[in-house]
């Protein structure tokens, strides 16, 4: 899962723009997912972003980690998972 203000790589399939930013909670069940400050000029309001994290995976779980991607669909419900 993500932590509170982690390190995020986000890319805007509307417009190719790709920006670094940084996970602020939200109301939890609240669906929304919101850029602010600079980040903000990145894209608008029903733009489709692809949000990424990154983990530093120690040697002897490499060949065994998959990584973990959440599709979302309407109201940012998730509508499928893999990797977990």
């Amino acid at each position: 899962m993500w932590a509170p203000y982690e390190h995020i790589l986000c890319s805007n399939m509307a417009n190719g723009n790709r920006f670094e930013t940084y996970a602020i909670p939200g109301d939890p069940g609240s669906g929304q997912i919101v850029l602010n400050g600079a980040a903000a000029f990145q894209a608008k309001k029903g733009d489709l972003l692809t949000i990424m994290s990154f983990a530093q995976i120690g040697g002897g779980m490499v060949k065994r980690w998959k990584p973990r991607v959440i599709v979302l669909g309407k109201g940012n419900r998730i509508v499928s998972e893999r990797g977990i």
